[in-house]
């Protein structure tokens, strides 16, 4: 980057600092001031962004999962709402923040023309229920206005291996009597005999549907 001073005005007395102060810009990094480049943009920058784009709140803000979903959501904004209210806008909103597994039923049996199910499945990831209602009103942002939402069925899943353990106690005190040889004598030492019993049982536990 060339000086910011002309070199004619950095021989001048009254110029001569700002010329050595406009060195320093070479130095500067600037992809923090980049903002639009929204894969680079800090962290702290992306709320900024999101309400530039309108992806704030119900509009999928709330539904993202992490910081990688929320920039998705960024970079989807133009698009989502060129194509809001349609299936595929809904379709592509809960992809964006990182709900990908799920079905949508267009005209539903014994359903009214206008009516439609989801199906969507949470995969590791915490489900609460102020995550469930902020996917409820993301769905009623971008789905078509004619559109009425009948069921929504949310399960959780996880690709990963679950360890379940069950652990039981149990026990018997035993009490041997020897048989007493009244012919040779009974040794006097102390005599100790154990019993041990080991039981392994597999438990599985599913998650209850609601």
């Amino acid at each position: 980057m060339a000086n910011a001073t002309p070199p004619v005005l950095a021989l001048d007395p009254r110029f001569g600092p700002l010329a050595q102060l406009s060195e320093r810009l070479t130095g500067l990094d600037i992809s923090r001031v980049l903002v639009n480049l929204v894969d680079l943009a800090e962290p702290s920058v992306l709320p900024f962004l999101a309400d530039q784009f309108h992806v704030m709140g119900h509009h999928g803000w709330g539904a993202a999962a992490d910081d990688d979903a929320r920039r998705a959501l960024i970079k989807s904004a133009i698009e989502l709402h060129r194509y809001k209210g349609t299936p595929w806008a809904v379709k592509q909103a809960l992809t964006t923040v990182g709900l990908e597994h799920f079905t949508l039923i267009e005209h539903p049996a014994d359903a009214h023309w206008a009516e439609f199910d989801l199906e969507i499945s949470v995969i590791d990831r915490p489900l609460t229920e102020a995550v469930d209602q902020q996917i409820t009103q993301m769905i009623e942002m971008y789905k078509p206005q004619r559109s009425h939402l009948r069921r929504l069925q949310v399960s959780v899943g996880s690709v990963e291996m679950i360890h379940a353990a069950c652990l039981l106690f149990s026990g018997d005190i035993v009490t041997v009597q020897p048989y007493k040889n009244t012919e040779f004598p009974t040794a006097t030492a102390m005599r100790c005999i154990g019993i041990g019993m080991h039981v392994s049982d597999v438990l599985t536990i599913y998650p209850r549907m609601s």
